[in-house]
């Protein structure tokens, strides 16, 4: 589709081994466009990757991005590419990073190919469908 193509694309040439990773750049496709500009997915990803050098980095899970020619941790990159969203969102787009923002601090992040329930930011728990049909 036209938001779900630009995201897998960028998805595989950062290398992005999560579920929640991908599921966030499509939802920053769809929510935010799917150019290069800087305020399109392309161009929050580009502005993301450039706050990191090679020092400084620890890191949370296994899966680390190659991307800006450094080894980043998927996760600390992910909470980045949440921030730098959010300093560009506008008030549509705000519930969705926050409630990305809240499962990544809650360890919600290895969703797998299974059904994973979140908690949304009214407290009211949702379920999200990740299993082959």
């Amino acid at each position: 589709s036209e938001y779900q193509q630009p995201a897998l694309d960028l998805a595989k040439k950062i290398g992005a081994q999560l579920a929640i990773t991908q599921a966030a750049l499509y939802n920053t496709s769809v929510v935010d466009g799917p150019g290069d500009g800087s305020s399109n997915v392309g161009g929050i990803s580009d502005a993301t990757n450039a706050k990191f050098s090679e020092t400084g980095l620890e890191a949370i899970t296994n899966d680390v991005l190659i991307d800006n020619k450094y080894r980043v941790d998927e996760i600390v990159w992910l909470k980045e590419l949440l921030k730098s969203r959010k300093s560009l969102s506008e008030a549509e787009s705000s519930e969705n990073i926050q409630i990305y923002t809240k499962a990544v601090d809650n360890d919600q992040y290895q969703w797998g190919f299974q059904k994973v329930s979140f908690e949304g930011l009214d407290s009211e728990i949702f379920t999200v469908d990740c299993s082959s049909s």
